[in-house]
Formats: structure tokens, sequence, C-alpha cells
């Protein structure tokens, strides 16, 4: 007799490129079959990479509208579906999977990874704000009792996470299919050249959402910088509401020749091969996956020295936050020296073994496998 393949519903706010979609997809495309069915939700646009989750098998299915009726329909979709647990990973989608499953009265995974969410009703100065945070705080704790565990990136997210809920966390580090693809000088040659690239020019890439928090306009300032020491290009892949802002900057700086900002992709192996240095801007990250890729791919990675980068140690050449000129040195000196280049890929391949995408996705099975059938009465 077949056994029951577990049934796991991720649920996400959108499907842009980058982060914590790219993280879900690569779990549920390396999830064990045999015992598990991935489906996913997506509540809104931008669906970029819809298609890069069905290439991997894993049934994609749009449910837009309000929150009201998508927590209608996201409750007829677990049960016509038979969905067995739900796992929420960002807080657009835990307003409207949360009380999805708990109407199911399906068990919840979710991501610990925005603790300032349940301090919403505190310290607002407006009375009125003050009362509809407290509101939603409470509203959010009902729907919370559909989490039967909680998901934290870092050990030091499980441990401000451990003093809100007594709910049980497990830290499962982000990761990535290993291919450690170190391209030789002609390859590489060869990946600039169907990129349109001149032979003699260098390639500074980054990958992510168009926001205030990935502090993209470093990366134009650190690429408008170089330029005056070296023959470069930057190519910034991403979708998001600072895309027109950004534009309007590379102009102002005279590098709208050199400095582009094109349509995400859901596979970034070619661009790597193509590139120089993968230049992280970010003011905040919580694991950083595009910098997990990126030394996945033999790529040099220079960024600002966030706690979250801590793990790669000197697997990235990290600076000083918000030191354009640091990023732009240390970029230099990668460009400019072969060896200290080649240097820096070593370690990076090195700390990115630790980062295997099924070390990870083998907890989740444990904890979907655990949590099944399981809810909070509370």
């Amino acid at each position: 007799m077949n056994q029951h393949r577990i049934r796991v519903l991720h649920v996400h706010g959108d499907l842009i490129a980058g982060g914590g979609q790219v993280l879900s997809r690569e779990w549920l495309a390396s999830i064990d079959r045999s015992r598990f069915e991935p489906f996913v939700v997506v509540l809104n646009q931008p669906t970029t990479l819809k298609s890069s989750f069905e290439d991997n098998e894993i049934r994609v299915t749009e449910i837009f509208g309000n929150r009201i009726a998508q927590i209608i329909e996201l409750a007829k979709y677990i049960r016509k579906n038979k969905i067995d647990i739900v796992h929420t990973q960002s807080e657009p989608d835990r307003k409207v999977g949360h009380w999805a499953a708990l109407i199911t009265r399906r068990p919840v995974v979710a991501h610990a990874h925005s603790a300032w969410v349940y301090f919403a009703g505190e310290n607002q100065a407006n009375v009125i704000k003050q009362l509809r945070s407290s509101i939603m705080l409470k509203a959010r704790k009902i729907s919370e009792r559909s989490v039967v565990a909680f998901i934290a990136t870092s050990q030091v997210v499980a441990d401000s996470f451990s003093q809100l809920t007594s709910k049980p966390i497990t830290v499962v580090e982000p990761g990535v299919s290993i291919r450690n693809a170190v391209y030789s000088a002609d390859e590489k040659l060869q990946a600039k050249n169907k990129m349109g690239l001149e032979k003699n020019q260098r390639l500074i890439v980054n990958a992510s959402r168009l926001d205030d928090l990935k502090n993209l306009d470093d990366f134009i300032l650190a690429i408008a910088k170089m330029r005056a020491e070296v023959d470069v290009v930057g190519f910034i892949y991403g979708e998001g509401e600072d895309k027109t802002d950004l534009e309007q900057l590379i102009e102002n700086v005279g590098c709208k020749e050199f400095i582009k900002i094109l349509e995400p992709v859901t596979d970034l192996v070619p661009v790597f091969g193509a590139a120089d240095i993968f230049l992280a801007t970010s003011l905040s990250e919580s694991f950083g996956m595009s910098v997990l890729e990126s030394l996945s791919q033999g790529l040099p990675v220079v960024a600002y020295d966030l706690e979250a980068y801590e793990r790669y140690g000197d697997g990235i050449c990290r600076v000083s936050l918000n030191d354009v000129d640091a990023l732009v040195s240390q970029s230099i000196k990668i460009l400019n020296s072969s060896n200290y280049a080649n240097e820096i890929v070593e370690k990076g391949i090195q700390a990115c073994k630790d980062f295997d995408i099924t070390v990870g996705t083998k907890k989740l099975e444990a904890i979907y496998s655990k949590n099944t059938q399981k809810i909070s009465n509370k």
C-alpha cells in the first residue's frame, strides 16, 4: 500500500526574484518527493519566479484580491487540495495564511524574521494608531494559534524570538544547490561576449529587490567612482518601487551607458559566469541568498559588514556600513589582482559548503513530519 505523502503548502506574498522566495523554491525542489508533495500559493504580483517553481514540478496557484476574500479562497484551496501543513514566509502571507489555516484547522510552520511586528501595539504616539495597532496585534495572536513551530534562519533570530513565544523555534540555515563552478578566463570571456560586453570590460552585478533596504544608490555611486580607474559596468537585476529613482540617479551620475537596471532572471548562473564581482549594498539582511548563490558560483563578493554575513567568515570582503569609498577600493583591489581575486574565490567556496540546500531541507522535512495533524488549541 502506498504511503500518504505529506502535502506541504508554501504561501508567498509575491514571487519576486530574490530572498526568501528563492530559498522556498530551492527547499521544495530538493524535498523528498516520495514523502512530500509541494504546493505554492502566491497572493500578489509580481510572480517573476512562478515559471522557475513550475520548472521544478511545483504547482503554483494565484489567489489575488482583498484580504478577506483571499482568506476565504485560501481556506477553500487548503480543503480542496487536502493540504496537511502550511508554511508562511513573510508578513503579507502570514496575515492571510494563518487565518486560513486556523479556519481549516491545519498546522502552520512560520518564519520568524520580523520581530518588530510583535510590538505593533507599543510606542505609538497617536491614540487612534495605538488603538488600531493594539487590535491588529490581538488579531495576530489569535490567528497564530494555528502556528505549531517557528523557523529562524540564524541563531541570533532564534534567540530574540525565544522571548516572544513558547512555541519551538528551529534554526534552518539558508542554502543553495552547491555547484562550486569556477570559470576559467576563456569561459568568462565567452560569457561576457554573450552578454554584449567588450573584452576588457569588467562586470559588477547585484540581484535584489529595488527597495530602500537594498540601498542600491550606493551600488550606483560605487560604480560611478570606479569608472575613474577601471573600465567597469554595473548590472542590477531586480524589480521594485525604487526603480524610477534609481534610474534617475544613474542619469545624474552620467552613467546611463554603463549602469543598467535589468529585468530579474530566474537563473543567475550565466550572469555569475560573466561577472567579476557581486557588490552587495544592503543595509539589512536575514541571510542574503544572492550572496550565497554568488559564493557557490565562484564569484567574489564585496559587501557591507552585516551580522547576517558573519556566517560566511572571510569568504566575502566586508567593509564598514555606508562606506562607499571602501566598497570602491576593495572592488578595485579584486579587479586589479588575479591572485587576490582567486584567494577570495577559494575562501568563498569553502564558506558556502556549510550551506548546501539539502541540510536545511532535511531539517524542514523533520519539522513537517513531526507537526502534521498538530494544531494549538490555545
